[in-house]
Order: structure tokens, then sequence, then C-alpha cells
């Protein structure tokens, strides 16, 4: 059995999911162990407030936002992680051809950072996949939207929580990938192609 940690990274809403794929050949379906979103509130605009002063809070903020999402990694990676040996940490990374604004591509490579802190942490390996790989393992389709992503994780896990959270089932999807390019688990047609 391999235990994967999947992280949908956002300073505002990141996903997790821990996941379960058993060695066995028979078993195809992984297990949902644990998945849930870490939520931080944004700051608020303060009336009369230069560019300069909002700069600095708002680096502040977003420093408190990084230490509170590195502190629930921990936790979710002392949790699940402890102890099981060949664990791993699967994030979503950059995409290449894709520039978000810097404001936000910043903040998201500080939760890329603070995810790999955690493995490193807690002695689990760490692998980075793009969003268009994560989508193509599960749909075939590189461009596939958040909600036939989440579709295609509740079908694969057997989930049956229709409700799951898009970044929730985002983060799965990342652990799946990682677990089907590990050849943790028989990924038919898409193991073939991500390998």
């Amino acid at each position: 059995m391999t235990r994967i940690m999947g992280v949908d990274p956002s300073i505002t809403a990141c996903g997790w999911a821990v996941i379960d794929f058993y060695d066995d050949a028979d078993a195809n379906v992984p297990a949902l162990v644990a998945c849930g979103v870490i939520r931080s509130a944004g700051s608020a605009v303060v009336p009369g407030e230069t560019k300069a002063s909002r700069g600095a809070r708002l680096d502040e903020a977003t420093i408190e936002r990084v230490r509170a999402i590195h502190s629930e990694f921990l936790a979710i990676a002392e949790t699940y992680l402890a102890g099981k040996a060949g664990a791993r940490i699967a994030c979503e990374g950059p995409s290449l051809g894709y520039t978000p604004g810097k404001k936000a591509a910043h903040d998201t490579a500080l939760v890329r950072g603070v995810a790999l802190a955690a493995a490193n942490a807690s002695g689990a390996r760490f692998a980075f996949y793009p969003p268009t790989t994560v989508k193509k393992c599960l749909t075939n389709n590189g461009r596939a939207e958040k909600e036939e992503v989440r579709a295609a994780v509740l079908a694969r896990t057997g989930h049956t929580k229709p409700r799951l959270a898009l970044d929730a089932s985002d983060a799965v999807a990342v652990a799946i990938t990682d677990g089907i390019s590990r050849g943790s688990m028989r990924g038919g047609d898409n193991a073939k192609k991500n390998r």
C-alpha cells in the first residue's frame, strides 16, 4: 500500500486529500482516507490607506496565512502520513505557458513551498504535476473543467458525496495522478500515457 497526500495549492482555498493505493493487481480503486479545504480570509480594504502601507499590511497578512496553511499541512501529515513507509505528497505545480497575476503566482508558490516543507518534515517524498497533466490523467482532456475532474474523481474512488468541494476533488486528482505515474495502481490507458 502507498499513502499519498494530494495538494491543490491556493492561499485562499487550499484543497488536500489523503488516498491509499494498494499494490494488489486486483485493487484498481484508490481508497479515499480523508480530504478537505484549508480556507483563509483575505485582507479588508482600509479607507484612506496608502498603496505602500496596504502592500506592507498585505505582505504580513500573506505571511500569517502561509503560516496557518503550513501548520495545517504539518497536522495532516502527522495524522495521516506518520509511520507510513513510502508516503508521498503530490502537489499541483506550475503550468508552463500559463501566467496568472504576479501576486496570485507568488502566493501559490508560497503554498507549494510549505507543502514541500511538510513533506520534508514528515519524511514523505514529494512531486509536482502540472494542472494539464492531472486533468488529462483523470479525464483524458488536459483542459477539463473542475466539475469534470470532480466527476472523474467520484467515479474513480467510488466516493458517493457529489458535493465534494472542487478544491478537495482537485487534490484527490493530484494524488491519483501521482499513484498512476508511480505505478501504485493500474491506470489503464492513462497510466501508459503518463509514465
